[in-house]
């Protein structure tokens, strides 16, 4: 009987060697180069693989023995940028300022300065997102990060809704970063007003704080 590989369709190969990791680490970095050039150019994230196969120094055939398609190239980018995110989430969380509605003021508009700053990229990624974050590598890295919300939030348990802290987290990180992408994909010069970034941070405190809603009038 045949013996299984234990191998499965679209996953990526996880190099077992120091050659091996170059040459995975040399496609990832190919693949940033030419997708974000293709952005920039207004072609969203058109690069081919034989695009990055040349830019990384290999074949075609050896690219896709690591990365069995173009959606797996794209995937791992948008992987390696959203890992980003969130190394920047937890420098942040270092040096603000612990009053929580101070956090998500210097949360929110660092996040909208990044992506005012690469608007291009972002853009070519909102009709992708999708299909991108349903892969399980991408769900597993934004748990981690709704993970790590929750933990910023532990400080204030007083202050917060009588719901579980990562009931809390899920809702608001997953909240905010659907108002992002639909500002982007509608309205994207409200990016670049002050006043977006200071609404995403009253939002999220509005999801989060347990003080009772003003009444109007």
């Amino acid at each position: 009987m045949k013996k299984e590989n234990g191998s499965r369709k679209g996953a990526v190969k996880t190099p077992k060697q120091a050659r091996s990791r170059a040459t995975a680490k040399a496609i990832e970095q190919a693949s940033s180069e030419v997708f974000e050039a293709s952005a920039e150019a207004g072609r969203g994230l058109a690069g081919t693989a034989a695009a990055v196969a040349k830019r990384a120094g290999v074949s075609v055939g050896t690219l896709y023995q690591y990365f069995p398609n173009k959606d797996a190239l794209i995937a791992r980018y948008l992987q390696r940028r959203f890992e980003e995110d969130i190394a920047l989430m937890e420098a942040l969380a270092a040096v603000a300022d612990r009053e929580p509605r101070a956090l998500l003021r210097t949360v929110s508009q660092a996040f909208v300065q990044l992506i005012v700053e690469e608007r291009a990229l972002y853009e070519a990624v909102v009709p992708l997102l999708g299909e991108i974050e349903s892969r399980e590598d991408f769900a597993e890295s934004m748990q981690r990060a709704v993970v790590l919300f929750a933990r910023w939030l532990e400080p204030y348990d007083a202050q917060l809704r009588p719901l579980p802290r990562e009931t809390l987290a899920l809702t608001v990180f997953y909240g905010l970063r659907a108002a992002i992408f639909a500002v982007l994909r509608h309205a994207p010069d409200s990016l670049e007003n002050e006043a977006f970034a200071e609404l995403l941070a009253a939002g999220a405190w509005g999801f989060l704080s347990a003080e009772p809603w003003s009444e109007l009038g």
